[in-house]
């Protein structure tokens, strides 16, 4: 009772937390016996039917006794949201989160010679890539202009995969390759935006009754896959030609790719930031010296967040359109003319003047357009090797000039 609790802090004359606590009345009356941390808690509902939630008192006892007092809501924590929840209902006891993390990642890599020319490799792989602290940081920012919620998960686990590679190489002639890849790969706790819609009321006094305010944080999603196919080609016409044409050549990289993961909401898109479709193609020449290139490149539309999806209930979140790139290059190696390793270059980007699209759901519903415009740089690259010693190098550094 309240007089043993009193007895108790006295006997021990240091910071007490009383367990219980589930009224403002409670809480002003653990201040008066001198309690410093109050635990609002219903003991996990066991004593009674239909108890109250120990999350719904927290808002009232923090706005009563908050400034005089931690308050460490108990129980009823399952995810990362509702942590953020309770900090900002006014939860104010720190929160530490330690875990000791042991991972076994084996491999195994299979290479075989078909031919002199002609190579198989296999691959079985595994991996783990662990939140950044971005998305685990135990904080959240409310901004009462825009209504949302923002913060980090404590709680998340890191994403774990493996992955099977089979790959044919055949390098057909000098500086020349075709080569074809298939993959797959299993990937579970896939890190997420995790969004809902909840009482703003919870976390500012500018919310009005009934409000609902978007909470953005990071959960762990789960079922995510990834297969596709990679093929590459390099080709060089002084294998079978001389004279000026000999110095052309081309080459080709393609990837199709089919992703799917399902969000902490329940879900299911393409993994982030991987298009179905994409290729890169090149025309080079290369001569004495003398070297240009230009390629065309190209991805497909890509998922950038889910947010849309998630939050407002609709099939498709927010989404970059496919994007399309003309660019160019030119060098030419000065160490025949000067006896200095040097080169001058030339490098243009984005000759089409190429913009890239973000829309929500669907193209039609565009929120975003970025445009950079085309550019060249333009500069001469010069290797300075300091010889202080016969025949050894003691340093290199390359000075760069460059004009845009």
């Amino acid at each position: 009772n309240w007089k043993d609790a009193e007895y108790c802090i006295k006997r021990w004359n240091g910071p007490f937390a009383l367990k219980g606590v589930m009224s403002v009345e409670d809480a002003k009356r653990a201040i008066d016996i001198g309690c410093t941390a109050i635990m609002i808690s219903n003991h996990g509902g066991r004593q009674l039917d239909g108890s109250r939630s120990p999350f719904d008192q927290v808002k009232a006892i923090s706005d009563a006794v908050g400034d005089k007092l931690e308050i460490i809501l108990d129980g009823g924590v399952r995810r990362g949201t509702h942590v953020l929840k309770s900090i900002a209902a006014g939860a104010k006891e720190e929160l530490s989160v330690k875990r000791t993390y042991t991972n076994y990642l084996p491999s195994v890599h299979l290479n075989y010679d078909l031919a002199e020319d002609k190579k198989l490799r296999l691959s079985y792989s595994t991996g783990i890539s662990r939140p950044s602290y971005i998305e685990s940081r135990a904080a959240a920012s409310i901004n009462s202009i825009s209504e949302s919620i923002a913060g980090g998960n404590p709680f998340l686990k890191e994403e774990e995969s493996w992955g099977l590679d089979a790959s044919f190489e055949w390098y057909y002639a000098d500086a020349s390759l075709f080569a074809v890849t298939v993959f797959h790969r299993d990937i579970d706790n896939v890190i997420s935006e995790s969004n809902e819609k909840v009482d703003g009321t919870l976390y500012s006094d500018d919310a009005q009754p009934g409000e609902l305010w978007d909470l953005a944080a990071f959960g762990n999603g789960s079922d995510g896959q990834l297969q596709g196919l990679e093929i590459s080609f390099v080709g060089r016409l002084d294998n079978y030609i001389e004279g000026f044409f000999s110095g052309f050549g081309a080459s080709f990289n393609l990837g199709i790719i089919d992703s799917e993961y399902t969000t902490p909401e329940g879900r299911k898109f393409a993994l982030p930031g991987q298009s179905d479709t994409n290729y890169n193609a090149s025309i080079f020449y290369e001569d004495r010296g003398f070297s240009a290139r230009i390629t065309y490149r190209y991805r497909s539309e890509w998922l950038d967040e889910t947010e849309t999806g998630a939050v407002f209930g609709l099939s498709g979140g927010v989404y970059w359109a496919p994007q399309m790139r003309l660019d160019a290059s030119i060098r030419y190696d000065l160490e025949e003319l000067t006896g200095q390793k040097a080169s001058i270059f030339v490098d243009f980007n984005n000759i089409s003047d190429e913009s890239d699209m973000r829309y929500t759901s669907a193209p039609w519903n565009v929120n975003q357009v970025e445009s950079f415009g085309r550019a060249f740089t333009a500069g001469l690259r010069l290797s300075l090797i300091h010889i202080s010693e016969p025949t050894r190098r003691r340093g290199i550094s390359y000075a760069v000039f460059c004009l845009k």
